[in-house]
């Protein structure tokens, strides 16, 4: 980025100031040649008023001033011509040479570029012009009879101007100008380097940042330095964004991988004691078969646990959408408990349920359902002290509404909103799970469009579970 500002600065800057300068040069030269142009009308103005009509010939005041005073000084090259005698009298500048005679019509000036004789440029103005004729040579002619006529004595003035100097003038002023343009690119050149090297500061600090970050992905995001571009700022947050994003993913990848082992444990740990009880003495042949039929059945939940774990998965990396069906919650919350309670009469827990109304063609996934259902049935066998009761109620009047309750001793009211969170247990830390169901169970009753709330009151804890009937 800062070679490309170098660069296109530069190049942009030097046709700039290309364009500038040739653009002063003309503007200077324009104006000297046009001030040498009016100087030389001028002096052709002047020295034609010089030439006048005697009786007998033309003179030139110019002339005659220079014959009477020999101190007189005329400045400038100029000649006149007498067309009738082809005679010419050049300025004293001349030293006897003579101008290139050109002219146009009558006092019509006209200015052209010519070659001095000793071979400068030089620019000239030539006039064609008639004679004078004032009072007292008309008086003159009266006396001796003889009359002339200025127009048979036309005139050509030819004043020149050299130019050798101003070129070089000129040429000088090539050389200064392309010098003040050279130091100006450089001073602009450095003070943009001076600026880029300034600007990117807070962009290598960014830099170091992020890799500093890169070492310890563990640790908060970098801070976008307080002088970081305007321009960079909205892209840097966009980027941190985006690393967030990316690390909220990793962590959903890692607590789903945690959310996994958690629900799997319970019905592999429910498996291992129906076949340990199995095995502890010589059992009946339908006895058997009733504990494999269990553990037959704890199986076939933990497949349906796996899948519905694995469409949890799909329908965080939105890969899956939630599939909503209708079915019959009362039919689904039984199966639930059927499934536990083995285990709720092997911990001495007395289950009661309440169901009230009817399904009313309840819609929503039966599968993440089944997950919320699992997880709030095992916290109850696990964490509820032994020989104690509870109790399972669910309505089915405006959505559903389950309820859970069970005695729970240690928890502290403040526990409760964080018991939601992965790896909290509050007072139960002492006992079985890694504290994941509970979050799983929020996160999925999120994606349901529900609510997970968790009450404690006289040593009673009570979960609820809001669910609305979804449209497919």
């Amino acid at each position: 980025m800062r070679l490309r500002l170098l660069v296109g600065t530069g190049l942009f800057v030097t046709v700039v100031l290309l364009i500038s300068q040739v653009m002063i040069y003309q503007s200077i030269a324009q104006m000297l040649r046009k001030e040498i142009r009016m100087q030389l009308l001028e002096s052709a103005s002047i020295l034609a008023k010089s030439a006048e009509l005697e009786t007998d010939k033309v003179v030139y005041e110019w002339q005659e001033a220079l014959e009477s005073n020999a101190d007189a000084s005329i400045a400038g090259l100029f000649q006149f011509w007498d067309l009738k005698t082809g005679v010419g009298v050049g300025s004293p500048a001349l030293e006897g040479a003579s101008l290139e005679i050109f002219y146009g019509e009558l006092n019509q000036p006209i200015i052209q570029p010519i070659t001095l004789y000793d071979g400068r440029p030089a620019l000239a103005v030539g006039l064609k012009l008639l004679p004078f004729l004032d009072a007292g040579t008309l008086g003159e002619m009266e006396k001796i009879g003889k009359f002339l006529k200025p127009e048979d004595f036309p005139q050509v003035l030819v004043c020149a101007r050299e130019t050798a100097t101003l070129n070089n003038k000129l040429g000088r002023m090539k050389w200064h100008l392309f010098r003040a343009g050279s130091a100006t690119l450089l001073t602009i050149w450095l003070s943009i380097l001076a600026i880029t090297m300034w600007t990117m500061k807070p962009i290598r600090e960014l830099e170091r940042r992020f890799e500093e970050r890169a070492k310890d992905d563990s640790g908060p995001l970098p801070e976008i330095p307080d002088d970081l571009p305007v321009e960079l700022r909205g892209l840097t947050e966009a980027f941190n964004r985006t690393l967030k994003r990316a690390e909220a993913a990793r962590d959903r990848e890692r607590d789903f991988a945690m959310h996994a082992a958690h629900e799997l444990r319970t019905p592999i740990a429910g498996i291992q004691a129906t076949l340990e009880q199995a095995l502890l003495r010589d059992r009946p042949a339908d006895d058997l078969r009733d504990r494999i039929g269990n553990a037959l059945l704890v199986t076939e939940g933990m497949r349906g646990t796996i899948q519905s774990l694995m469409k949890l998965a799909r329908v965080r990396g939105r890969i899956e959408k939630v599939e909503i069906a209708a079915f019959d919650p009362r039919v689904l919350v039984k199966e639930m408990v059927e499934i536990e309670r083995p285990r709720f009469r092997d911990r001495k827990l007395e289950l009661s349920e309440d169901i009230i109304g009817p399904s009313k063609g309840f819609a929503s996934d039966a599968q993440l359902l089944k997950i919320v259902v699992a997880t709030l049935l095992d916290n109850v066998v696990r964490h509820a002290p032994e020989g104690t009761d509870a109790d399972i109620r669910l309505e089915l009047l405006d959505g559903m509404l389950l309820q859970i309750s069970n005695a729970c001793r240690g928890l502290k009211a403040e526990e409760m909103t964080r018991l939601f969170e992965p790896f909290q247990r509050g007072a139960l830390a002492g006992g079985e799970g890694a504290g994941l169901g509970l979050s799983l169970a929020k996160e999925i009753a999120g994606l349901l469009g529900g609510e997970l709330k968790m009450d404690l009151k006289d040593d009673r804890v009570t979960v609820e579970l809001h669910l609305p009937s979804l449209k497919d």
